[in-house]
This record gives C-alpha cells, sequence and structure tokens, in this order.
C-alpha cells in the first residue's frame, strides 16, 4: 500500500497510521494544495497578487516619464500631428511607456517606429495633457507634487511632526506658479458650478489664487464685481487672468493673509481649494470667517452662497483615494495641513451658523460643498 498519505487507506489511517493532522500539509506550488479529513484536497490559496507593489516601484517611473514627455514636447507634437522634434536611440522607450501609461497609442502595432512613427494620443493625453485645451493639467503635473526634497525627507517630517524641509504652506512664490497650472481645471469647474447658483453681484474670492471663481462669476453676471484675496505673490498672477479674460476693471485685489486681512461681505463667498492647506484650528477659522461674511444677494429670492471645494475624505477615512493621496501630499508639504471630511466642514459650517448644505460635482474628481442662507421675512 503507498505511503502516501493522499492515497492511504482511511482504515490504516485510523488504526495504525499517521492521523489525519499529521498528513495535513500545505504545498503553494501544488495544484493539489492542503489536504483535509479523508484524504480529500481543498483548493490551494491563490497566490497575493504583488501587482500593487509593482505599482508602487513603477510610480517614480510613471511620473518622470510624463515630466519627460511634457519637457519634450511629446504630447503638443503628437497632438499637432507633426513629427517629434526630438531623436535618439531612446525615444523609443519613453514612447513605450507612454503606451504602458495609456497616453500614447500605436496606430499600426509592429510597424516602424521611428521617433516620427505612428503614435497617436489617447483622449485623456489629449484633452489633459496638451498644453493649449481648455482643461490641461500638463503644468500641474510639474507643480501638484511640491518641493522633491519634501518627499525624500517625508520620513524625517513623520518621525518629528515638524514641517517639512520646504514647507509651501506660506511660500507666495511657489504658490505663483501652482495656481497659475490649477487654473484651467478650477476654471472649468467654477463655470459649471456657477451656472447653477443664479444671480450673484458680488464674489469675495478667498485665496483666490489665479482667480478662476471669480473670473467665472464676473463672466456669467455683467453687472457684478470682485474681491480677490491672497499673498502678494499671487495677486498678479490673478491680475493678469482677470485681464486676460477682459473682467479686471470689475475687480479688487486684497493682499496677505486671509485670516489677517479685513473680508468685505459678498452674497458668493469662495473657499477654493485652500482649507487643506490649514491645519484645522486654521481651516474652522477661515470657514468661520467666510460665512460672517455671506450676505444675500439680488432677486426675487434672495440668498447668499459659502462654496468650498476640496478633496473630501470620507467620515472613516477609507478613501476616496485621491483625497487620501492629497491629505499625504498636504503632510509632506505643509507645516499642519491635511485633507477633511465633508462631516467635518458640515461641523464647522453648522457652528458658524451654516446648515443649508448640499455637494455637487461638476466634473470628475471635482466636488463642491455649497452651503446657502436665505433672506428672512422681514429682513431688510
Amino acid at each position: 500500500m503507498s505511503n502516501d498519505p493522499r492515497t492511504a487507506d482511511p482504515v490504516t489511517a485510523r488504526s495504525g497510521g499517521p492521523t489525519t493532522n499529521e498528513h495535513l500539509s500545505f504545498n503553494g506550488d501544488s495544484p493539489g494544495g492542503a489536504t483535509g479529513a479523508g484524504g480529500v484536497s481543498a483548493p490551494a490559496a491563490p497566490p497575493v497578487d504583488p501587482g500593487p507593489v509593482w505599482g508602487i516601484i513603477q510610480g517614480l517611473a510613471s511620473y518622470w516619464l510624463v515630466v519627460a514627455a511634457l519637457d519634450l514636447g511629446v504630447f503638443d507634437d503628437l497632438a499637432a500631428g507633426r513629427a517629434l522634434s526630438i531623436d535618439g536611440p531612446k525615444v523609443a522607450s519613453l514612447l513605450d511607456g507612454l503606451v504602458a501609461l495609456g497616453l500614447v497609442t500605436r496606430v499600426r502595432p509592429g510597424g516602424p517606429s521611428e521617433t516620427s512613427g505612428p503614435y497617436q494620443l489617447t483622449p485623456v493625453a489629449e484633452t489633459y495633457l496638451v498644453s493649449d485645451p481648455p482643461r490641461s493639467m500638463a503644468a500641474l503635473v510639474r507643480h501638484s507634487p511640491g518641493p522633491l526634497e519634501n518627499w525624500t525627507g517625508l520620513a524625517e517630517t513623520v518621525r518629528s511632526g515638524g514641517p517639512p524641509p520646504c514647507p509651501v504652506g506660506a511660500d507666495g512664490a511657489f504658490h505663483a506658479h501652482l495656481v497659475a497650472a490649477t487654473f484651467p481645471t478650477q476654471y472649468a469647474v467654477a463655470r459649471v458650478t456657477v451656472a447653477g447658483l443664479g444671480p450673484v453681484s458680488a464674489v469675495l474670492d478667498i485665496g483666490a489664487g489665479s482667480a478662476p471663481w471669480a473670473i467665472a462669476v464676473l463672466e456669467a453676471n455683467p453687472s457684478a464685481n470682485a474681491i480677490i484675496v491672497d499673498l502678494p505673490e499671487v495677486i498678479p498672477v490673478a491680475r493678469a487672468a482677470a485681464a486676460r479674460h477682459g473682467v479686471i476693471d470689475r475687480c479688487r485685489f486684497v493682499e496677505g493673509d486671509y485670516l489677517s486681512v479685513e473680508l468685505p461681505p459678498a452674497d458668493l463667498v469662495v473657499l477654493g481649494h485652500v482649507c487643506r492647506a490649514e491645519p484645522p484650528e486654521r481651516a474652522s477659522s477661515l470657514i468661520a470667517a467666510a460665512a460672517a461674511a455671506i450676505i444675500p444677494g439680488p432677486g426675487p429670492d434672495p440668498k447668499g452662497h459659502l462654496a468650498i471645494t476640496d478633496y473630501f475624505v470620507d467620515d472613516d477615512r477609507s478613501g476616496p483615494a485621491q483625497a487620501l493621496l492629497m491629505g499625504a501630499t498636504m503632510a509632506a508639504a505643509t507645516a499642519g495641513g491635511t485633507t477633511y471630511s465633508s462631516g467635518q466642514f458640515r461641523a464647522w459650517l453648522a457652528a458658524a451658523g451654516l446648515d443649508a448644505i448640499e455637494i455637487v460635482r461638476p466634473l470628475p474628481f471635482q466636488d463642491v460643498l455649497i452651503a446657502t442662507i436665505k433672506r428672512r421675512p422681514g429682513e431688510s
């Protein structure tokens, strides 16, 4: 009789052979897997997929591949249908990497691979990585992660709980570049959102950056005016954007820290991607100051709004991934910033006397929290 426990006579096994537990073995590479009672094979546990770890390892390569392609004009060249402005033995490898990332496709798989060869952009790359389209994120790719030193120093920042090597919270020069890069996306978000708010007479854009919200409001409301608040290094970027859009004559610019300057009243107050750069105590103070500035606006049903754009994490902080990773970016780049949940924002707004709240999503990955106040009967 075979000594293989998988084929042993069950009587022999019970009477004089090894016990069932002694038979139990597991060979991760064996299709039979574990052997249980009576010699019946249990299905082998599937191997743990190492794909997420490879994704992390390759994440650095993915990012710098795209940055290199932007620097070399690859996306702009392909969008224009012209030969690449670069040549050399490594160009094919760069393009292969972009194919792997789903940003470029081969028109004729297996065809010639010369640098002017048959490549074309995918819709994602054509929409977001070419310099000119209205929703281009090309500049944002370069600036959004912040200084590289903050990432290589993240372990020490977490260990110490202190500021990062190059904190960007009050770095006006850094923000001047960043807000110019964010303009296309935030302008698109603002235009869609403003269309649903009704008439606006005055907008107070706090931490305005390149003023996408103020500009969208002024374009939609020809008689409105805007107060634009930001750091001294950032205000010239807002001025230039307002001039390009032909609305600068209806803008007033206020330089300084938004918690230090006087905030005039307006029927639309905007906090556009600024709260997560602040620690909780400053974020809550900023929301209280913004709420205090709201007044009801024009129209037969007068309302005032506070619009907060940010990446809101779930209340249990289990997702979404975009918001969680943005929180990690804030930890790496600022002294005390993080992402907050919509529940936390609702609590701050309730403390400030605002409770008519909704969250809208005008574009993918872009959420806007809108709090509304109405003029009560008898108020002037």
